[in-house]
């Protein structure tokens, strides 16, 4: 607050998702990234045990502290996080740089562990880890209250043609070979898609209102087959925007 006032600030706003402050940079709004490194762990209930039981240790802050500061010099360096970003490595450059060191057995949540992991792989590679290669997009599935990406329901996939099929797929939405299937069953599994996510379109679309609003039009074209089609290229580039934040809800 000090730093806003001295720089002339007499209003200001606070919101709690990148997506409302990606929203604002769009609209020309000064926009200040505060960093949550040291209120992260917090966010999960247990994260001291989870930390315990993952490495065999007790959970030292200061440590953790000086654990994040290096990762997000390192992401930077590497192309995870961007020169601009606050050197605070998010869930979703974690969940890329396992993705990139095919890393399956890594644990992503809690977030304090996921960022430990990182920074033990980056200590045994010595400093030859791989920079972002770019063209992925990390999405979580919502299941019930839990915390969205819980109990390893994360993907990481590359954008690109095809990629709505892949995440809905990977959703429980039978939508494989969609191309070659009778209209009524792919559009029976997108209208399952957007029942469950009505919520999420608006929450997660609210810095694209545009795009929301061209969802809502394919939807109801009265052509079937247009309808599908239009549906998988508005989904194509709504997974594929990294301003969008990727949680959706599973078939039930």
């Amino acid at each position: 607050l000090q730093d806003l006032q001295g720089r002339g600030v007499s209003a200001f706003a606070v919101v709690p998702h990148t997506s409302d402050a990606a929203c604002l940079r769009r609209a020309g709004v000064d926009v200040v990234q505060l960093s949550s490194a040291a209120l992260e762990p917090r966010r999960d209930p247990g994260y001291a045990a989870a930390f315990y039981k993952r490495f065999g240790r007790t959970y030292n802050s200061t440590e953790a502290e000086m654990v994040f500061a290096r990762v997000g010099e390192e992401f930077i360096r590497l192309g995870y996080l961007r020169q601009n970003d606050r050197s605070v490595p998010s869930l979703r450059t974690v969940a890329l740089f396992f993705h990139v060191h095919n890393q399956t057995e890594a644990q992503l949540l809690p977030w304090c562990v996921g960022v430990f992991e990182v920074h033990l792989e980056l200590i045994r590679r010595g400093g030859a880890a791989v920079s972002n290669p770019g063209g992925l997009q990390f999405f979580q599935a919502a299941v019930g209250r839990k915390r969205p990406g819980a109990d390893g329901m994360w993907l990481v996939a590359a954008t690109g043609p095809g990629l709505a099929q892949r995440v809905l797929s990977w959703l429980g939405y039978d939508t494989a070979d969609w191309q070659r299937r009778p209209n009524a069953d792919v559009d029976e599994e997108l209208e399952a898609f957007w029942l469950q996510n009505a919520k999420a379109f608006r929450l997660n679309l609210k810095g694209s209102p545009s795009l929301l609003e061209r969802l809502e039009h394919c939807r109801t074209e009265s052509n079937v087959s247009a309808s599908i089609k239009e549906r998988f290229a508005c989904l194509d580039l709504v997974f594929g925007d990294t301003d969008v934040r990727q949680q959706w809800r599973p078939l039930p």
